[in-house]
């Protein structure tokens, strides 16, 4: 595993080989901000140093990024030309192509720029970058990586080629603020899908399996399914949670009742009374912390084919 204590025997190779002070420095600060001196992030600080060169820009300047791959090469791009996905002047494309491309601002919507790419024809020459950056199967991935940061180093820009290109520019858009009907946080209007958000609409990257610091869901809130009354006599009991521990005495039962139902927004609150539980169906058996004192937790969940959103009730007994 690469570390950053490979640093000291990276800066005796760097200097052995006459590299410039930039480069140095660009290694050194990357691979801080990298957290480590990756082999494709060494590639990078070349491919970026050659497109200031290319351009005839400096990393003081206005400069707008692309890179062609999320592997290592945004970043070089992030700590040397300040080019961030943060302030939008780096976009990263997953086409997969170990590319980037550079451009200064313009108010037109086409730009020149200057592409640098790996040249597989020319990493030929270097057997150990070859294999590796071809996932060849004869590279040990989890050998010594010095030999390999060396050749790469030794290398230099010669494994690159570049091109001169036109790039097309956006316009920063208008927007407003539009509130999403079913989670009820704010959004710009043009990512909205209809009247929700991403989210809502179907791209989730989270389950939501402890507290919300809200204490209710929001006025906005609406199940996107509806309750059937099928749905609405299956046990929730049985279909939601068991107690952690289990066991047969009150204490360590889950109790839930329906607080209410209204029919309306099919919305229903059920109360579980217990020191801790689980909702193996919902959260993939993670466990909810016990807590010191009572507190209303809002969820969102399905129960059959209906959506639902639940207050919990935790209180210790």
């Amino acid at each position: 595993m690469i570390t950053l204590d490979i640093l000291p025997k990276l800066e005796e190779i760097m200097e052995k080989q006459g590299l410039s002070p930039a480069i140095k420095d660009s290694v050194i600060k990357c691979s801080h901000f990298h957290s480590f001196p990756a082999p494709g992030l060494l590639i990078g600080v070349f491919m970026t140093d050659y497109a200031l060169e290319l351009l005839k820009a400096t990393p003081d300047e206005r400069l707008y990024g692309v890179s062609e791959t999320h592997k290592c090469a945004p970043d070089a791009l992030q700590a040397i030309t300040h080019c961030t996905v943060g302030n939008n002047r780096l976009k990263v494309i997953p086409i997969g192509r170990f590319a980037i491309t550079l451009n200064r601002k313009s108010w037109d919507p086409e730009i020149e720029g200057v592409r640098v790419f790996v040249d597989l024809d020319k990493l030929k020459k270097y057997p150990l970058i070859y294999a590796w950056f071809t996932n060849d199967p004869s590279f040990d991935h989890h050998g010594d990586s010095l030999p390999l940061l060396e050749e790469i180093l030794t290398a230099g820009r010669t494994i690159l080629s570049f091109e001169d290109v036109i790039v097309t520019t956006e316009a920063k858009k208008k927007w407003k603020s539009v509130i999403c009907t079913q989670c009820g946080e704010t959004i710009p209007d043009y990512l909205a899908s209809g009247d929700l958000c991403m989210s809502c609409a179907g791209t989730h990257y989270y389950f939501r399996i402890g507290r919300l610091s809200a204490l209710a869901a929001p006025k906005h809130s609406r199940p996107s399914r509806a309750v059937s009354a099928a749905t609405r006599s299956t046990s929730l009991r049985s279909t939601c949670g068991r107690v952690r521990g289990g066991g047969g005495t009150p204490d360590n039962q889950i109790l839930t009742h329906n607080l209410f139902e209204n029919h309306t927004n099919q919305r229903r609150a059920i109360l579980f009374h217990s020191k801790g539980f689980i909702l193996p169906s919902l959260f993939a058996n993670k466990f909810l912390p016990d807590e010191s004192q009572c507190f209303i937790q809002p969820i969102i969940g399905y129960v059959g084919s209906a959506q639902f959103a639940s207050l919990i009730l935790c209180a210790p007994v």
